[in-house]
């Protein structure tokens, strides 16, 4: 989709200024190609010179769109403060009904308590009721949420606002499906997850989540959704904390927003700090699972559900579950936000309830290292495809409706996760069903509960991480990225390589206190039998403070470093928050520099300054398979 008004330098109006051009700043790879550009902000409404330095950022990208993460104004809710922290800065993309390219979301800061989103909705023009919303194009279509507690249709996973995004989403034919809200459901920030936004988005069929309100950069992967946190746009950034375990990247040393580039196939998000520095990237293909793994049920999968004992092929592909009802998982007795079942009062409980939910397999896929996530209690028995799998706390021998669990599960374990194995070869093209039976320990059982998570393994190392690389530190030829490259003199060791951290297996030079080598490179020479047959690349594993990678002489990522020409010795802009350069990357990356026979990958790592304690580099690459 492209809006005429995206073709050439935007005038705008800065607070106090006559009306100037905003010239063009160029972020890395942004090319006329076609592809829809939203620029996606948070937390900017301050006013400030680093939301003007944002701004700058952002106009030079010519959206199409700025979507915004909410807390638009951080002053005082008037028509007067709106202009000067949002239409002062973004006032060129504002305007009437269709002619509207600024989709703003509500955040805390935009609500009055007790008087409710009055100048907020006063001052914009946006759809719907202008709490939540969609907006349709052909690329993508967005759906801005309402997170705020003071919502009147609610904002939790069975809410009115709820069900109308499933409606929508249920309608939806976009390539792409992009949510955006404030409170964000996923975070390793001061605010950590907001739990009654974490609704189903990968049930529901949502491609990429976005949010604020934690005042940092994040890039989290879970059940094969692109979650991201932007709240750099103007606010002072925060400092964050120990990484979920399903985060891939943070970053919060400056201000910073994102632009993501939306065609029918390839998405990315580019994150740029306001100093020009290219952040990350993330690449998503169509059909490609965003990390190694495809999930086949998710941890908010749907569940049909029994409370009393059903048929023997309960537990088959074409049973008909069609009179169960349906809930959404985690399942319990607990009245909340999530699947209600009535396990009856404490006491006189019935022990057993069934589950079951179906998930379909393409004709042709493979699947390797089948892995099942467990949360159940207080006892539980699987089976994939009527073949029992799984057993969790109970006893040995045939199993019944009455058969108690051999524990109760204690308050502080009831989210403790069990890891099971499973055969891929159980799984067959087309429909399949993953059944729990839930055993409570006795009827004065506090609760019963599920949540499972299956997932399997769709790639196949081409570069396994842990591998040898040759290595240099200094000043090298300008060729030494190149697949001709003679690198016989260089040193050769096994990942990963770098100083001072436990997981460093090979210690590079010059790694002492104060005598830094800013620039370590890497060169790994891997093998390809049939480029055709591979669908795409997915790069892995971890990268120091700032990294830029090439593939065969081809650049095709870096992170934390300026947009421009790459320095031959220098030290990244700024450093990563504390233990960040430990959590492992991935990103799917352009596979069409791969050829048959042989590849070399070649990454230069750069650190933050001489002061920095830790560096370790590993990196892999797999063939991801297309489902």
């Amino acid at each position: 989709m492209a809006l005429a008004a995206c073709g050439s330098p935007l005038v705008l109006l800065d607070s106090g200024q006559s009306p100037s051009v905003v010239g063009v700043q160029e972020a890395w790879e942004i090319t006329d190609d076609g592809r829809l550009r939203v620029a996606i902000i948070g937390d900017f409404g301050t006013g400030d010179s680093s939301s003007y330095a944002v701004r700058d950022l952002v106009l030079g990208w010519q959206p199409d769109f700025i979507i915004t993460m909410g807390d638009n104004n951080y002053a005082p809710m008037t028509p007067e403060y709106m202009e000067q922290n949002v239409g002062a800065l973004y006032g060129a993309f504002m305007g009437p009904g269709d002619a509207n390219r600024f989709l703003a979301c509500t955040g805390n800061h935009d609500w009055v308590f007790g008087e409710g989103l009055s100048v907020y909705t006063d001052y914009f023009d946006l759809p719907g009721n202008e709490r939540y919303y969609a907006v349709h194009t052909p690329e993508v279509d967005l759906f801005c949420l309402s997170s705020d507690y003071q919502e009147p249709d609610g904002n939790g996973p069975t809410s009115v606002q709820a069900q109308w995004l499933r409606d929508e989403l249920e309608i939806s034919t976009a390539p792409w499906q992009l949510v955006y809200l404030h409170h964000a459901p996923q975070s390793s920030g001061s605010h950590g997850g907001t739990k009654i936004m974490d609704w189903p988005f990968a049930a529901w069929g949502v491609d990429f989540v976005w949010s604020g309100h934690e005042h940092d950069y994040e890039r989290l992967y879970l059940d094969g959704v692109l979650y991201g946190v932007q709240g750099l746009g103007g606010t002072s950034p925060r400092s964050m904390y120990t990484p979920q375990r399903h985060s891939r990247f943070g970053w919060t040393s400056r201000h910073a927003a994102t632009l993501a580039q939306l065609g029918p196939d390839v998405a990315t998000f580019t994150t740029v700090s306001s100093s020009q520095e290219v952040v990350d990237i993330a690449r998503v293909e169509r059909g490609v699972p965003v990390d190694a793994i495809r999930t086949l049920v998710s941890r908010h999968a749907s569940w049909s559900v029994q409370t009393s004992e059903p048929m023997a092929s309960w537990a088959q592909p074409g049973f008909d579950a069609s009179t169960w009802p349906v809930l959404s998982a985690p399942v319990s007795n607990r009245r909340g936000d999530y699947g209600y079942v009535d396990w009856g009062n404490q006491g006189v409980r019935p022990i057993t309830r069934w589950f079951r939910t179906v998930f379909d397999v393409p004709e042709g896929a493979t699947a390797t290292n089948l892995s099942l996530e467990l949360v159940a209690r207080d006892g539980a028995v699987v089976w994939l495809n009527g073949v029992q799998v799984a057993q969790e706390a109970m006893p040995a021998g045939p199993i019944d409706a009455a058969t108690l669990a051999t524990e109760f599960t204690p308050i502080d374990e009831r989210d403790n996760v069990s890891v099971f194995h499973v055969e891929p070869n159980l799984l067959q093209s087309g429909e399949n069903v993953l059944a729990v039976e839930v055993h409570l320990a006795g009827p004065n059982s506090p609760s019963g509960s599920l949540e499972a998570r299956l997932r399997t393994d769709v790639s196949t190392p081409l570069l396994p991480q842990r591998s040898t690389w040759s290595y240099a530190v200094g000043v090298v030829a300008n060729d030494w990225n190149t697949p001709n490259f003679i690198d016989a003199t260089w040193m050769t060791g096994k990942a990963p390589l770098g100083y001072d951290s436990p997981l460093v297996a090979t210690f590079i030079p010059g790694g002492t206190a104060l005598d830094r080598p800013a620039v370590s490179r890497f060169r790994a020479r891997f093998e390809v039998a049939d480029v055709d047959a591979i669908d795409a690349l997915l790069l892995e594993g971890l990268r120091g403070e700032g990294a830029v990678v090439w593939l065969n002489g081809v650049e095709v990522w870096r992170s934390n470093v300026g947009q421009r020409e790459v320095e031959q010795d220098g030290f990244t802009p700024v450093s990563l928050p504390a233990g960040w350069a430990e959590i492992s990357m991935e990103t799917l990356i352009d596979k069409s520099a791969l050829v048959n026979g042989s590849n070399v990958l070649a990454v230069q790592v750069h650190i933050g300054d001489i002061f920095q304690d830790t560096m370790v580099f590993d990196m892999g690459l797999r063939a991801m398979d297309r489902w």
